[in-house]
């Protein structure tokens, strides 16, 4: 990656002169879509000891119109969620999943740090709503059937029949969330499309090791080599929903005391509210969408896939739907 000005310089670099220069950062960005294998990536890059990523993950700092999802809004905090970098780092990012359905957070992002690279993860926008709406139920921002929360949208939009513990209620219009076409074309009204790295998340499954090279390649990071590429966030149901509402839900004064506590002894993550989650673990037990309703829904997102096809250079209807796709 270039460093074209002093701002922006890795951590530490020093100049001909010996002086240590500091960089802007975070310097890359994973912006979505959710349950398109963000959380994977973030991980596997996290590990690369050229890369350092947030802690949390999804501070959703630039996200202003979502401000149920925002860790922080203040800059100071932001930047202390970067902890470790140095002299050897070359990369500095985030994964907040929420930026690419933002109306404002590319803008903001591309403001603070003009250079930054873009990571968008992309999926069979059918699979993607099924796997989000029990996403949703499981962090208690949804309480009802998918077919139900479908039809409830236009209501929740008015802001009537939202779940009590929901964090913005723009979480809730589905359709709007799926149709990647249309925010990855708003994404690159903004940002360069030579800043911004497109991975279908069928591709990252069928050959991580591959997709990952690539994704090192272009963040300018020489290959680390890995070759393991263990499942991340794998689908899960609950078992307990006052347990799934601690853990999701957990008071932010914790959360940061916790941050704050690691930080200050050299700890890794210390995973507590994680083995919570995995304890209160079930296998996932999604109703699947009637025909009829696919078939819908495929209508109203065909457009959506061919704009999304067009940017990819490739059909991705006919990876995705087959023949129901190319019609």
């Amino acid at each position: 990656m270039s460093w074209p000005s002093e701002r922006d310089a890795p951590a530490g670099r020093r100049c001909a002169d010996g002086k240590v220069i500091r960089m802007r950062y975070p310097n890359f960005f994973i912006v979505g879509a959710p349950k398109c294998g963000t959380t994977a990536l973030a991980q596997y890059l996290s590990e690369h000891t050229a890369v350092v990523m947030s802690q949390p993950k999804e501070p959703h700092y630039f996200a202003a119109d979502l401000p149920g999802l925002q860790d922080t809004t203040d800059e100071a905090e932001y930047r202390a969620m970067f902890a470790g970098v140095s002299e050897a780092t070359r990369a500095v990012g985030e994964a907040s999943v929420y930026y690419l359905y933002s109306r404002v957070a590319v803008a903001n992002l591309h403001r603070y740090n003009p250079e930054a690279r873009v990571v968008v993860m992309i999926r069979d926008p059918l699979a993607m709503l099924v796997s989000y709406h029990r996403q949703l139920c499981l962090v208690r921002d949804e309480d009802v059937p998918l077919a139900e929360a479908l039809a409830l949208e236009a209501e929740r939009a008015q802001g009537r029949r939202l779940p009590r513990q929901c964090r913005a209620a723009a979480l809730l219009q589905y359709r709007q969330v799926i149709r990647l076409g249309q925010q990855l074309r708003r994404l690159l009204d903004v940002v360069p499309r030579e800043q911004v790295h497109v991975i279908v998340m069928d591709d990252f499954a069928a050959d991580t090791r591959a997709e990952y090279r690539r994704v090192l390649a272009f963040l300018d990071l020489t290959d680390d080599g890995r070759s393991e590429f263990p499942v991340v966030n794998p689908a899960r149901g609950m078992r307990s929903r006052a347990l799934a509402t601690f853990t999701e839900k957990t008071p932010r004064v914790l959360t940061r005391a916790a941050l704050g506590v690691k930080h200050a002894l050299g700890l890794g993550d210390l995973g507590v509210l994680e083995r919570l989650r995995r304890l209160n673990a079930t296998g996932a037990d999604d109703a699947p969408l009637s025909p009829a309703l696919c078939d819908r829904l495929r209508d109203e997102l065909s457009d959506d896939v061919k704009q999304l096809s067009q940017i990819a250079e490739r059909d991705l209807a006919a990876l995705w739907w087959g023949e129901a796709g190319t019609h």
